[in-house]
């Protein structure tokens, strides 16, 4: 999800950033993108929760773009004390403005369905089984003795 949006894929969060504290962040994030992914196509919400969910990932990341990094303070001679920048806006102090969701680039939705979820629109899967199912059939027909 955040790799797919073009302002969020510029963090850096470290590997040893809490877990159950990134999960509770992101999960209203993660709602509205398995939504837009996930729903059903040409209905309007889904568009709308492609919508909110760039508008929302962008201005996330510019309420704080050091979201995640880790921070070393040292004090003393030998001690640190190490802390990770969580301040953030949470999915719902984020409001948008019928502008700010109408300024999305065109391309977006492309970019949106494409990039974090590509298999998600992937009509393939389902012929691939569809042939071997009938591969199946043809040789049980072969081998049957009548």
């Amino acid at each position: 999800m955040l790799k797919g949006n073009p302002y969020t894929r510029k963090l850096t969060i470290y590997k040893e950033f809490p877990k159950n504290l990134l999960v509770e962040i992101f999960q209203p994030f993660l709602y509205y993108a398995y939504f837009s992914a996930y729903g059903t196509r040409g209905v309007s919400k889904v568009h709308n929760s492609k919508l909110t969910l760039y508008s929302k990932l962008k201005r996330f990341y510019e309420y704080n773009k050091a979201f995640g990094r880790k921070q070393v303070h040292f004090y003393g001679t030998r001690k640190a004390h190490i802390e990770y920048n969580t301040r953030h806006l949470g999915f719902y102090q984020i409001k948008l403005t019928q502008a700010e969701l109408n300024s999305v680039p065109n391309n977006t939705q492309q970019v949106i369905g494409h990039v974090i979820y590509p298999i998600a629109y992937n009509d393939d899967v389902d012929s691939d089984e569809d042939e071997e199912d009938e591969e199946d059939e043809e040789d049980e027909d072969v081998n049957s003795v009548s």
